[in-house]
């Protein structure tokens, strides 16, 4: 399973395959988006999204890191991945327990009983998701990026399509736990019949141990991420009730689109490939610079247009009932373009075995952000985005520093490969923002701010220093990646 022979070609044509997933995700989420939106109220998107912490939170121990211990592993045996199976099988049935029997509390904290069986049915989703881990690890440990795609985007489409039926049969917030319940089971199924590897018996197996540990460090650190990830909701919702919060949540989500449409999909191929890069220490940066680059230069720009583009967007897509959330997305924004760079330091923990370090650093900036959304609350959620924009800017170079610490990766290397997206993405938007509304049609106004950033964006990119031979650079990757998908 560890041959690495090709690696260089099998990571670029996986990288292919997931960012075409990825978009064909992307579509079919901006389509569900814009249906649902207006099939249901913020209201009933709230009312999911104050289900959606406690069910987030016991989540954290449905993989129990053992998918990365299983891609970050030099060598592992069938009986050290059919035990990994297994408990993870077995860690998704007490997970969907424990979702039921948390319920009553949840529905008791924001007082309204309907989250008892909301919280209780998307609960399955973890006996649901124990059947994938380990198929889907090996898939992408192997780099068979291909077939995990056609898997993921298969599972995908299916919960899209539940979802927005039944929204339009009546269903409600329910609708939303339906979809996601569909999409899991078929993922599942699709996953077991089609990965191509099938677990032994259960049994105790050498090494067993190490990977344990491994995985316990990486659920340590995501149980930890979890709190400043989810406060904001929790507290929007406790405070300010479920309108206010399908209107915070909606504005996250939509905001994080891009980001979690390509860090997915280049994650899946790099870590793999870094992770046999260990011994080699400049292909290793040099491969990480270049894979951070190629993340950040897709997804910040995405991120610069949409802050200063929003208005005539939520017109066109999600309608007048939303507007509202415009405020919120935009004082979000800051620390999503910020966070268009926050995967490559888990490339690097992970990569490297650092996931003790990862653990520590993850508890300091949970702290803080946390602080941060707990002083901030009563003066509603756009003060609460504003806050967490500056804290975000504030932590993030001590962070890429204790990263790095270490490895052949240093500070110089990020800010080669994220520099210039960056500014050309905050550049350029900056004038799309003083050239203002370009018509009154939402459509228009949209198509005209689109054209503007991407000639700007284009200009200052070429203008820097070195621009040109960049970009044909760029150019030459990503036709690597396309001949290499073929």
């Amino acid at each position: 399973m560890d041959s690495r022979a090709d690696m260089a070609g099998r990571t670029a044509r996986g990288g292919a395959w997931a960012l075409g997933g990825q978009a064909v995700k992307f579509a079919g989420r901006m389509a569900s988006v814009a249906i649902l939106a207006r099939l249901l109220t913020p209201a009933d998107f709230g009312l999911v999204a104050m289900a959606a912490p406690i069910v987030a939170f016991v989540g954290l121990f449905k993989d129990f890191g053992l998918s990365a211990a299983t891609i970050q592993r030099d060598r592992i045996t069938q009986d050290q991945l059919s035990a990994l199976y297994w408990i993870n099988v077995l860690a998704g049935l007490l997970l969907s327990a424990a979702a039921t029997a948390l319920a009553p509390a949840v529905g008791w904290f924001y007082g309204d009983q309907r989250l008892v069986a909301i919280t209780a049915a998307l609960g399955l989703s973890f006996a649901l998701s124990g059947l994938q881990v380990q198929p889907s690890a090996v898939l992408r440990r192997q780099l068979r990026l291909r077939r995990l795609t056609v898997i993921q985007v298969s599972g995908y489409l299916i919960g899209i399509a539940v979802a927005v039926v039944s929204a339009h049969s009546g269903a409600g917030a329910w609708a939303l736990v339906y979809g996601t319940l569909a999409g899991d089971l078929a993922s599942a199924l699709l996953l077991t019949a089609g990965a191509g590897w099938r677990p032994g018996r259960p049994a105790r197996c050498q090494g067993l141990g190490q990977l344990l540990g491994f995985g316990g460090h990486v659920t340590a650190f995501n149980l930890i991420n979890f709190f400043p990830r989810n406060l904001d909701n929790i507290l929007v919702g406790r405070v300010w009730g479920e309108g206010a919060l399908g209107l915070y949540s909606k504005a996250y989500e939509l905001l994080l689109l891009p980001v979690r449409q390509v860090n997915g999909p280049i994650t899946q191929a790099v870590v793999p490939a870094l992770s046999r890069l260990r011994d080699e220490p400049e292909r290793y940066r040099r491969y990480y610079v270049k894979s951070l680059r190629m993340i950040v230069t897709l997804t910040a720009p995405a991120i610069a247009f949409l802050v200063v583009a929003i208005d005539p967007l939520v017109r066109i897509v999600l309608g007048p009932q939303w507007l509202d959330m415009i405020p919120i997305f935009q004082a979000l924004g800051p620390a999503a373009l910020i966070g268009t760079s926050n995967i490559a330091t888990g490339w690097v923990f992970v990569s490297w075995g650092h996931v003790r370090r990862q653990v520590w650093l993850g508890l300091i900036s949970a702290t803080i952000v946390s602080a941060g959304f707990l002083l901030s609350v009563s003066h509603g959620p756009v003060q609460m985005a504003l806050t967490y924009s500056l804290i975000v800017l504030v932590i993030r170079w001590p962070q890429l520093m204790l990263c790095y610490h270490g490895t052949p990766v240093r500070l110089r290397d990020f800010f080669a490969a994220t520099g210039r997206p960056m500014a050309t993405a905050v550049l350029a938007s900056a004038l799309v923002f003083l050239v203002g509304p370009l018509a009154t049609t939402p459509a228009i106004d949209l198509a005209g701010r689109a054209g503007v950033f991407a000639l700007a964006a284009l200009a200052f990119w070429i203008a820097l220093p070195g621009g040109l031979a960049m970009l044909r650079e760029m150019t030459r990757d990503l036709r690597h990646l396309r001949g290499s998908a073929a």
